[in-house]
């Protein structure tokens, strides 16, 4: 704890200015914990930046922690299981809904859902549309739904066939994986042109952008090689082999780095973005799903039921926690 300098004054005017200056600095300090504590116990604040986010299906719940201490920040139910999440604006957060045929809209202003929007299909990915409070869904269905989250209407319904798996917004288009064919749909973020699609070597799963680049990076449906589309040419640029089945990934902000989660191994794998080949191995004990990366940590969901975070730079887990059963989705704000 820092030292306070001592008085050397022998000047009670002096002396008593100061006591008087540090006992009001004492009651300042009293007076703010007193509101913050209230805040908490009166609803809790507005959601802040520097919390994580994570959507708990098993329990039906989005739960929001502090990204300095992982202390409980809340917890917010959306009324079905929540598989995939969305951060729409600096106001919304969509809770992809499994089971059911609607999506959950979370106002991160009052932390409540405040809407439930049908969509006459059933949800599995969302990508928020970056220039206004809108969100894209893809249905396993074969469908797309465009929602406008502020008014709760479904402004555009697009059929793509096959079995849409995960849903990106990149530029103008929008990139969507398709189990049952080894191809990408593009498609633009507004109008109903028919979407384009795109050979890749394999079906696909989960898609990333690599930041600062035009990398987008595509796990397979099923083996082990990761395709590196250029988003300009809409060209697999390079293709590579890591680990057994490769599931879902995420990159450090500076994009030197992706880590990847798969299947059947209580693993993330760190692969260097440049030479892809794999740096390390981290173990997360138990089998790890989605995640998502800052600055200093990653943050992984690890079944049954934990959200475990790794400190990038030396590899160790600095947090365990329990959540609740079946944590799917990861988001930093």
């Amino acid at each position: 704890m820092p030292r306070h300098p001592v008085l050397r004054s022998r000047d009670p005017g002096r002396d008593g200015t100061r006591q008087n200056l540090w006992c009001r600095y004492l009651l300042g300090c009293i007076l703010l914990s007193i509101l913050v504590a209230y805040r908490a116990a009166s609803g809790g604040a507005p959601l802040q930046s520097g919390q994580v986010i994570v959507s708990i299906e098993g329990v039906g719940r989005v739960a929001l922690l502090d990204a300095t201490n992982f202390a409980s920040t809340g917890s917010i139910s959306t009324g079905a299981r929540p598989h995939n999440l969305a951060l729409v604006s600096d106001r919304f957060l969509v809770a992809i809904t499994q089971g059911t045929d609607a999506i959950s809209v979370i106002d991160l202003s009052s932390l409540q859902t405040v809407r439930t929007i049908p969509l006459g299909m059933r949800p599995h990915d969302g990508a928020a549309d970056p220039d206004g409070p809108r969100v894209h869904v893809v249905s396993e269905e074969g469908m797309l739904a465009t929602v406008d989250v502020a008014s709760g209407r479904v402004v555009r319904r697009v059929r793509l066939g096959g079995r849409p798996h995960d849903i990106v917004a990149v530029g103008d288009k929008l990139w969507v994986t398709d189990v049952t064919s080894a191809s990408i749909r593009i498609l633009g973020r507004q109008g109903d042109a028919p979407a384009e699609r795109l050979a890749l070597p394999r079906a696909g799963h989960d898609l990333a952008l690599r930041p600062g680049g035009q990398e987008l990076w595509v796990t397979p449906w099923s083996g082990n090689r990761i395709a590196v589309l250029t988003v300009s040419s809409r060209r697999v640029g390079a293709q590579f082999g890591v680990g057994r089945r490769p599931q879902h990934l995420a990159f450090t902000p500076d994009g030197t780095e992706a880590w990847i989660t798969e299947t059947g191994i209580a693993e993330a794998l760190v692969v260097d973005t440049s030479s892809r080949k794999m740096r390390s191995r981290v173990t997360v004990g138990g089998p790890p799903h989605h995640l998502t990366l800052d600055a200093r940590l990653a943050y992984i969901t690890v079944g049954p039921a934990h959200l475990v975070a790794i400190d990038i730079r030396t590899r160790r887990i600095v947090a365990r926690l329990r959540l609740g059963a079946d944590p799917h989705d990861v988001l930093v704000r």
